[in-house]
C-alpha cells in the first residue's frame, strides 16, 4: 500500500489545479456514451454529524494505539514520531475531517485528511496519465473524471472542491478532444478506474460496479445522448 505523509496546501493547491487542468481537457466523451448522472450524487445512510463524531473516534484510536507503542503522532518529518495516516478512512469520514463542521478537529489533521484525497485522486486518475502526458488524448482521464464524481456524496465534492464549474469546464474542453480524436470505447475506461480500487486506497467507487453489471461489457459504446 502506498502511503506519503502529509504536505503543505500549496503542494495540494498545486495538484488540485493540475487535475482541474486535466479535467478541463476531457470530460465530454461521455456525452457520446452511456449517459452518466453527475447531478444528483448518491447519498449516505449516516447522519454526516454521526460520521463526524466517527471519525474523531478512529482519529483518538490511532492517538492512543501510538502511545502503547512508545512513540506518539506528528505532522512533519521533522518531528521524531509516527506520522498520521488515513487510508483506512471512508471518503466520507475525510470530508468531515476537511471540511470540519462541530470544530472538532484541528488544522493538521484537516491538512492530512486533504493530502489523503490528493492521492487517492492520483491513485484514480494514474492508469490515464500516459495517454495524458504523451500522446495529448485526455479522454480516457476526463470519462474517469466524470464517473468520480458521480459516485462523490456532496460532501466529499465540497472537501475535494470537485465543483459543478469545474465538470462544466471539463465538458466542454474534451469536445475538442472528441472531433480531434474521435470516441474513445468507454468500458476500458471504467475498467482501468475500477482496478485501481485494488490499491486498497481509492475514492468509494462501488455504485460503478452496479453500472458495470447492470449495463454489460457492450453497452457502453452503444448508449448515447
Amino acid at each position: 500500500m502506498l502511503m506519503t505523509p502529509p504536505v503543505d496546501d500549496r503542494v495540494i493547491a498545486f495538484d488540485r489545479h493540475q487535475s482541474r487542468e486535466i479535467a478541463s481537457a476531457t470530460l465530454a466523451s461521455v456525452r457520446h456514451q452511456r449517459p452518466i448522472d453527475t447531478a444528483d450524487a448518491p447519498r449516505e445512510g449516516d447522519d454526516f454529524t454521526s460520521v463526524g463524531v466517527r471519525a474523531r473516534e478512529l482519529l483518538d484510536a490511532k492517538y492512543a494505539n501510538s502511545r502503547k507503542a512508545g512513540t506518539r503522532i506528528v505532522f512533519s518529518l521533522d518531528v521524531s514520531g509516527q506520522l498520521l495516516k488515513l487510508p483506512d478512512l471512508t471518503d466520507q469520514e475525510l470530508a468531515a475531517i476537511v471540511l470540519n463542521r462541530d470544530k472538532t478537529f484541528t488544522p493538521d489533521e484537516q491538512s492530512t485528511a486533504r493530502c489523503e484525497f490528493t492521492e487517492r485522486e492520483r491513485i484514480a486518475l494514474e492508469p490515464f496519465n500516459d495517454a495524458v502526458m504523451h500522446h495529448g488524448d485526455r479522454r480516457g482521464d476526463a470519462i474517469a473524471i466524470n464517473y468520480i464524481y458521480s459516485c462523490m456524496t456532496p460532501e466529499v465534492r465540497e472537501a475535494t472542491r470537485w465543483t459543478p464549474e469545474m465538470i462544466s469546464s471539463n465538458n466542454e474542453m474534451l469536445d475538442g478532444d472528441i472531433k480531434r480524436l474521435g470516441p474513445i470505447e468507454e468500458d476500458s475506461v471504467l475498467q482501468a478506474l475500477l482496478a485501481t480500487a485494488r490499491s486498497g486506497r481509492s475514492f468509494n467507487l462501488s455504485p460503478l460496479r452496479q453500472r458495470l453489471f447492470t449495463y454489460g461489457p457492450s453497452a457502453a459504446t452503444t448508449r448515447h445522448h
